[in-house]
């Protein structure tokens, strides 16, 4: 999401409102999977386990009430003002280490295996996200972008059957190519087309996160 941020962010609006433009499709997902988990659970007569009593809610709730904290210490920090998107990483980072050593007592040979085994995944998602900006830039230096845009533009496309045509393409992508090298490869090309058919920078934002982590 913070690599979408990079792209669109330059565009128009605010950090704060591409992180915002997430809200609604994430309550939409969540509701359409907690249906169809319930729906296909009751199909196939899953075993019921018994209701959990109030008490042992708030009790659970109580115990992961700092890890609640960390998405509004985030989102809070960035609308407010206090820090910038890149610090709220930073934030984030230390603020977990804090609470899973101090308050969930996670012993200390488990906290630097998890360091290691972090900073390998981070280098392998750097070395793909590197690559990703070679392929980048040769669309950028090919005027790839520019012209689909004005291809699109002159052929006078109906803006919603382009899109469908967006929506149905970043879907496919997402199952073939991973988030973040997507985001590095295919928003520089269909930024330009987005904006020839006059769609919202902050929206064309969320259809890309969204068509490209549900494929």
């Amino acid at each position: 999401m913070l690599t979408l941020l990079v792209f669109l962010g330059t565009f128009r609006g605010t950090v704060a409102k591409l992180f915002l433009a997430g809200t609604v499709p994430g309550v939409l997902i969540a509701v359409a999977l907690g249906g169809l988990n319930w729906y296909y659970s009751a199909k196939r007569h899953y075993l019921r386990e018994k209701r959990m009593p109030l008490k042992g809610i708030f009790v659970d709730f109580l115990e992961a009430f700092p890890v609640l904290m960390l998405p509004i210490i985030i989102l809070g920090g960035i609308l407010s003002g206090i820090f910038t998107p890149p610090e709220a990483t930073a934030v984030a980072a230390v603020y977990a280490a804090l609470v899973s050593t101090v308050i969930y007592k996670l012993p200390l040979r488990e906290f630097f295996s998890i360091l290691v085994q972090t900073a390998k995944t981070s280098s392998i998602i750097n070395l793909v996200c590197g690559a990703a900006s070679i392929v980048t830039w040769l669309l950028t230096i090919s005027m790839v972008s520019q012209s689909i845009a004005n291809f699109v533009f002159k052929a006078s496309l109906n803006p919603l059957v382009v899109l469908i045509g967006i929506n149905i393409f970043l879907l496919l992508a997402g199952c073939v190519i991973d988030l973040v090298p997507a985001i590095f490869i295919l928003v520089p090309v269909m930024g330009p087309l987005a904006g020839s058919i006059e769609i919202d920078p902050i929206h064309f934002g969320a259809i890309v996160v969204c068509n490209l982590c549900l494929g």
